[in-house]
């Protein structure tokens, strides 16, 4: 049963396919049409209409291309489908369907799509031709895949179709003037490649005029400067004497040239052509007679720069008159070989008109006439942008040098560059037009430079002026900063010169460090103090290194030649540095270590927190002066003679505020360091001498914490720690210090916020073992502030502390001290020789009081 029911459904499926099938063969042969586009058409956009026609049974029209994707078009009959072509060519399929849903027509065609436009240019004419006829054959490149035709049309004209040959080709015709000539070229799809050119048409001859000789002049000397007038579109100007060659002229639209003339009629001919080789002539017959009248200006000379010149004359009439002008004559006057003679003062060429006569009772005009020219300029050259290639060039490298030199009437045999060298000897350089290529570079220091500009009528100019440095071979390394850390830098070998940096990064980069006895004309000249002349210049290339920069202390080294060459106090010496953002000279904290190091006869240092520029300076001796006593005095300053001050051994990091004082120290007298900084906790350091000492260095450095040059910290609870240091190392003891008070403040809210009294601070001292508590005293208290003191005979790291609660051990300095002396303060500057007299004088008095008062007693006696 089962196989009998699958038989019945074969036999079912296999009548339905055949049925299917005719049907489908019956409706394929309806009629079905594309209309637009056709066959093989060739299009240039990508979105078009596909349009055509079905027979009345379809009931839906569908388009595909390349047999992509099936769209339904709009209508039956007619119908209409926009697709989108991809560029070359393209197959669209069309299909008819009935209401059945059977495909009842078919049909298919080919189109190319062609968007690439056809290249186009122009051979000939090219940009900007002038033309001097109107007609002309234009010629061109076409390119393209399927080229259709190329058209050419002048200005707002027609489009003309251009024949080939071997190029493209078409006749134009020009209007006067400015034309624009456009060309295109169309392909068989439509795309248009367009291309255009200017040319001019000038077919308008230029105009010239003589002015100078005139038509019919008898001229006197055969060397004459013939000029006039061309209009503005002038190219040039040429000028010929007869049947001789054409010379150019001078200038355009005013134009001048010396001719030399025939004895006898000359015809001088002169002509003018444009830019597009149209020309014009005229001419003037003129007549030489050298037998009669000559006059010469400063003996034939072609320029001069005064208005005051010599005239030369030659006549044998008895009167002669003068003119600038050919106007303005001045009164008949007897004849002379030799005149002076003012031209007019405007810088030109200048024309002396000559009229000689036997007669006074005529017009000047109508004597004999003769003349002579020659060009005034009174205007110096015009030097400006003087400069070199670089302002600090190492020693023996070359420096370019360059300038901007103008002049109408320049001499360019007569510009130089001169270089005065660090020696004095001067050099001449012009190696080209207005440059230098200088190499006599081996000096060390300045270099000036000037330039010298001459004219051909004399005027010179020589004011603008520069100068560049010599310096040694400049000191480059790659360093790596580490953060928190110091990073050190020995330059000493090539610059003189070591650096300490602080950074608060880790950054890698490179530092430059320029040696130099000089400042180059880019930096502030206005140092203000009295230079070493020895100069750093210290760069890096990562702006990052000087950006994280905490601190740097740099030393400079200097040996005795230079020390002595300077003329300087040594212990004056200072590093000063130039502030980048003021472009101004300043002064940081420094200091100078004239002990002797390695070649060097010491270094001056300084603390600063970036690179710069940076030079030594200091002060010349002081002469000596004698002592005198009286009240102290501070003063603020450098380093100092005598036992002089030495450099600290403290940490930089650690050290906040730097100030010191330089003063003369005398035996049982007072010398008073006055401190001013408002960080700084020490007022006074009061210094009685056992020997007179000279000048002396007291320096204060506050700390931020314990110093570290100690072991421990100070007992108690710690106010400020401070290292005092009065001279170089080893003076600072009982053998040259008698007696020192130390006045110094403690602010008052730091006494409340820590429940303190007053007579609970007290300066503690490391006397290189332990802290010793030294003797205070209060002094007094105002409302910020309280006031002590305290006894020491010696120097060293320092603490204001408060013992609350503790027993350290007490050392009473007083104590040790031998019987007091009388003590007088020292007044500076020193006491002067009157005074010292004025003592001997009282002492010699009082011997002669005493001796006359014995005298007297003895007398009495024996009465």
């Amino acid at each position: 049963m089962k196989n009998k029911l699958y038989l019945m459904i074969l036999l079912i499926l296999i009548w339905v396919s055949i049925v299917s099938t005719s049907s489908a063969e019956g409706t394929l042969g309806q009629n079905v049409t594309i209309t637009i586009p056709t066959e093989g058409q060739k299009l240039n956009t990508s979105n078009i209409n596909v349009i055509g026609t079905a027979s009345e049974n379809v009931t839906r029209v569908e388009v595909s291309i390349e047999n992509g994707k099936w769209q339904r078009a709009s209508g039956t009959s007619s119908w209409e489908a926009t697709i989108t072509l991809s560029e070359g060519s393209n197959t669209i399929y069309m299909r008819a369907i009935d209401k059945d849903k059977n495909i009842i027509g078919e049909t298919s065609l080919n189109v190319t799509l062609d968007t690439t436009l056809p290249v186009i240019a122009f051979t000939s004419p090219i940009k900007d031709e002038i033309f001097l006829t109107s007609s002309r054959t234009v010629t061109l490149t076409a390119s393209d895949n399927d080229l259709s035709k190329v058209e050419v049309k002048p200005g707002n004209g027609d489009w003309q179709a251009a024949s080939f040959e071997t190029s493209w080709n078409a006749p134009v015709t020009f209007s006067e003037g400015s034309n624009t000539i456009y060309a295109r070229a169309i392909d068989t799809a439509g795309n248009t490649g367009n291309t255009s050119v200017n040319v001019t048409l000038d077919t308008i001859p230029p105009t010239i005029n003589i002015k100078y000789p005139a038509e019919g002049d008898i001229i006197m000397n055969p060397a004459v400067t013939i000029n006039g007038t061309a209009s503005e579109d002038v190219s040039k100007v040429e000028v010929k004497v007869g049947n001789g060659d054409w010379i150019k002229a001078t200038g355009k639209s005013i134009w001048g040239t010396p001719i030399s003339l025939l004895e006898g009629l000359n015809t001088v001919y002169s002509r003018a052509i444009d830019t597009a080789g149209n020309s014009d002539q005229t001419s003037v017959n003129v007549t030489l007679n050298t037998k009669l009248v000559t006059i010469t200006i400063n003996s034939g000379a072609e320029y001069t720069n005064m208005t005051e010149v010599n005239l030369s004359l030659t006549s044998p009439a008895r009167w002669m008159s003068f003119s600038n002008d050919y106007s303005n004559w001045t009164d008949w006057e007897l004849f002379t070989s030799a005149k002076s003679w003012t031209l007019a003062s405007v810088d030109d060429m200048k024309l002396v008109h000559f009229s000689v006569s036997n007669r006074n009772d005529i017009q000047p005009d109508h004597g004999l006439l003769s003349e002579d020219s020659i060009i005034l300029d009174t205007t110096m050259p015009e030097v400006t942008a003087l400069k070199v290639s670089t302002s600090t060039p190492e020693l023996n490298k070359p420096v370019d040098m360059t300038a901007k030199v103008s002049d109408k009437y320049l001499d360019t045999s007569s510009v130089f560059f001169f270089i005065t060298s660090p020696d004095g000897n001067r050099s001449k350089c012009m190696t080209g037009i207005y440059t230098c290529n200088f190499i006599n570079t081996s000096g060390y220091g300045r270099y000036n430079v000037t330039i010298l500009a001459g004219d051909l009528a004399g005027n010179t100019n020589n004011t603008e002026k520069t100068w560049f440095i010599t310096t040694m071979k400049p000191y480059d390394s790659a360093i790596s900063t580490i953060q928190n850390n110091i990073t050190e830098i020995n330059a000493i070998k090539e610059v003189n010169t070591t650096l300490e940096i602080f950074a608060s990064q880790n950054i890698n980069g490179n530092i430059n460090i320029i040696l130099s006895n000089d400042i180059p004309p880019e930096i502030n000249q206005s140092i203000g103090s009295i230079p070493f002349k020895k100069f750093i210049a210290i760069t890096t290339n990562n702006p990052d290194i000087e950006k994280n920069l905490n601190w740097m202390n740099i030393k400079i080294y200097y040996i005795e030649e230079e020390l002595k060459a300077s003329g300087l106090d040594e212990n004056s010496l200072r590093i000063f540095y130039l502030n980048k953002s003021r472009s101004m000279w300043e002064t940081p904290s420094s200091g100078v270590n004239t002990t002797n190091t390695g070649n060097f006869s010491g270094y001056v240092w300084a603390n600063v927190s970036g690179f710069s520029t940076f030079g030594l300076s200091g002060s010349y001796p002081k002469p000596s002066q004698p002592v005198t006593s009286g009240g102290g005095s501070s003063s603020g300053g450098g380093g100092g003679g005598g036992g002089g001050g030495g450099a600290s051994g403290e940490k930089y990091t650690n050290i906040e505020v730097i100030e010191k004082y330089d003063l003369y120290i005398f035996k049982n007298k007072v010398t008073e360091y006055k401190f001013k900084g408002n960080k700084n906790p020490i007022l006074f350091v009061n210094i009685t001498g056992n020997v007179n000492a000279g000048e002396i260095t007291t320096i204060v450095e506050v700390l931020r914490n314990t110093s570290y040059l100690v072991k421990t910290q100070a007992p108690g609870f710690v106010y400020k720690n401070m290292n005092i240091w009065v001279g170089n190392l080893g003076f600072s003891t009982s053998l040259n210090i008698k007696r020192a008070v130390i006045l110094f403040k403690v602010e008052n809210s730091w006494l409340e916020r820590n429940n303190l009294a007053g007579n609970e601070i007290t300066l503690a001292k490391w006397n290189g073992i332990d802290w010793i508590t030294l003797e205070t005293s209060k002094i007094k208290m105002d409302s910020t502030f309280t006031y002590f003191e305290a006894n020491s005979d010696s120097f060293s790291p320092f603490a204001i502390t408060a013992l609350k609660g503790t027993n350290p051990l007490l050392a009473n300095i007083t104590s040790t001290e031998k019987a007091p002396v009388p003590i007088e303060k020292v007044e500076q500057p020193e006491k002067k020789p009157s005074d010292f007299l004025m003592n001997w004088f009282l002492i010699i008095g009082i011997f002669l009081i005493i001796g006359l008062i014995v005298e007297m007693i003895v007398k009495m006696k024996n009465k």
